[in-house]
């Protein structure tokens, strides 16, 4: 079978990660897999393709001052994806992310074309201009299926739309084990650990002002947050500001997550909102014990407080730095944490993820 996946550029992020993921998957299954994304191939991608996956860059992202040069290069775009499709002869299109997917269902109209669609964010429709929303409205129900990552995300949706929806989670790749040189404790500092874009849904600006609160109680303790994106001025700027010091580390990217995880020895996120947190889950997966905000839709899904992990308050800092400050007190508490985490492999690893987009896409493409 020939699938054709869609998405705007193959940079850092958890769709691109996700993505990159399934599409080695079917490739080891027998299929054929082309990857059409929107910018110009300049920059590589970020996370390997694998070698038998087709990637044709359509260079149609350039940025647009004005809505009516936006209305006509969005145009543009659905007319040149078309084509591109079109030359792809795909059994099967699968898009990813809200504008993607929009663009891909105008340019699949009329080529009696299955086409599924997924959402990879809470879809809280202030968080997408006011013409996408619309746009989204009239063209998801063209979709033969709409994925969320869980089902809570499903609530923001039609019943028109609900109807042709499911909820398939992120895949989890299941980590490898560490090497003893990279265990945790083998360091003269213990290490809390965040990692995601420098932008503001994440909501690191709280997580420094919490560890401000902490920080010089634990000074064997370094905050590492692993990341780029454009925060990073404004957080440098705020961490002089709480004066963190060397007891605050912003190394950049890193291109082996698994790797950096594996020196840590508490892991935190504190995004406003996300769909599902692959980092947390891959940092579950790793085996270290983690400290969530509650936000909307995402670690909930991943957590069950006081068992495998802790969530906080949605915002509460004050929570954040007590939760931060008992675990980092208390190794016990942090390993019984620990010990539950890798669980979440049996719920989100990569077979049984695969195994249900396996049905799905049986039931839409005939044999």
């Amino acid at each position: 079978m020939h699938l054709t996946l869609v998405i705007a550029e193959l940079g850092v992020g958890g769709a691109e990660r996700v993505l990159t993921t399934l599409a080695h998957e079917w490739i080891t299954q027998g299929h054929e897999v082309t990857v059409l994304t929107l910018d110009d191939g300049a920059v590589p991608p970020f996370f390997a393709l694998d070698p038998c996956v087709r990637h044709r860059p359509l260079a149609l992202a350039r940025p647009s001052h004005h809505p009516l040069i936006g209305l006509v290069r969005n145009l543009q775009r659905i007319r040149a994806l078309r084509h591109a499709l079109l030359a792809c002869h795909p059994q099967l299109v699968i898009a990813f992310m809200d504008q993607t997917n929009v663009l891909t269902l105008c340019a699949t109209v009329g080529l009696a074309l299955p086409v599924i669609i997924t959402e990879h964010t809470d879809p809280v429709p202030a968080r997408l201009p006011r013409l996408w929303q619309l746009l989204r409205r009239l063209t998801y129900p063209w979709a033969a299926q709409l994925i969320v990552l869980n089902a809570s995300m499903l609530d923001y949706f039609s019943p028109q739309v609900r109807k042709h929806s499911r909820v398939i989670p992120n895949p989890i790749i299941k980590p490898p084990t560490a090497p003893l040189s990279q265990a945790t404790g083998l360091h003269n500092h213990s290490i809390l650990l965040a990692m995601g874009r420098l932008v503001e849904l994440k909501g690191f600006d709280h997580l420094l002002r919490a560890w401000s609160k902490v920080a010089s109680h634990h000074p064997a303790w370094v905050l590492e947050i692993w990341g780029e994106g454009p925060c990073r001025t404004a957080l440098e700027t705020l961490a002089r500001q709480l004066e963190l010091g060397d007891q605050l580390r912003l190394p950049g990217l890193t291109p082996d997550a698994y790797r950096t995880m594996h020196r840590a020895d508490l892991f935190v996120a504190t995004s406003h909102y996300e769909g599902f947190s692959l980092v947390l889950a891959e940092a579950m997966a790793c085996g270290l014990p983690v400290v969530s905000f509650d936000c909307p839709s995402g670690p909930r899904e991943l957590i069950r407080d006081g068992v495998n992990g802790l969530l906080v308050p949605n915002g509460d800092i004050d929570a954040l730095s007590r939760t931060l400050d008992h675990l980092m007190r208390h190794p016990a508490a942090r390993q019984k944490l620990a010990s539950r985490a890798p669980e979440l492999l049996d719920r989100f690893g990569v077979g049984s993820v695969m195994a249900q987009w396996d049905t799905l896409i049986k039931e839409l493409v005939a044999p």
